[in-house]
This record gives structure tokens, sequence and C-alpha cells, in this order.
């Protein structure tokens, strides 16, 4: 899981606490949390309260590109290949149809 912290401007203790607790719950199921862009007073607090070493540094990201990169090696040989967030794929018949219907509706 990816969290792209370029919008989290703050951090108290409790929303520490639960990025925490999200990382002990998301390892006990095998998924590994990854953080980009975090500004540089959420990593100063996170550096503070120990949870930047509890974690890792290797799962902390400057760019999300760099996050995704990271998350597409430690998955299979191939789902870098195959994951919709890094292939495009076109639509099917019945979505094409649909979004014609829905362009048609919304334009009434």
């Amino acid at each position: 899981m990816i969290i792209d912290a370029e919008g989290i401007n703050e951090i108290d203790a409790t929303g520490e606490e639960m990025l925490h607790e999200l990382d002990k719950r998301l390892q006990s199921a095998g998924i590994e949390l990854l953080i980009a862009r975090a500004k540089k007073q959420i990593m100063d607090i996170l550096k503070r309260t120990g949870f930047v070493d509890a974690m890792g540094t290797d799962r902390f990201f400057r760019l999300r590109t760099h996050a995704f990169e990271y998350a597409w090696q430690r998955l299979d040989e191939n789902h870098a290949d195959t994951c919709p967030l890094k292939v495009a794929q076109p639509l099917s018949d019945q979505e094409a149809i649909e979004l014609k219907e829905a362009e048609a509706e919304a334009a009434k």
C-alpha cells in the first residue's frame, strides 16, 4: 500500500500512532506500507518519534514513481507488465457503450 503523503501538512501523536498500527496490521497480512512525498516537517516528526526507524528508511520515497517501482520489484515477475496502473488498457465493448450512454445522459 502506498500513501501519497504530499497533502499531509501536520501530524499529531494520534496520527503517528494510527500509521504505526496500520503498518503493523498490514505487515501481519503480508502487505508493505510505503510512504511517498512526505514533507520535511512530517518526516522530522516521524523520525523524532522513531517511526521511520521502526518502519525502515527504505520504505519512504521522495517520488511516487519510486514507490511504485519499488512495489513492482517486490511483486511477482510480470506484475509491472500487467498492472492497470502502469499499462493502459482499452475499454471493453460493453464499457465503451456504457460510457457513451452516460455521456449522452449527462448532455441532456
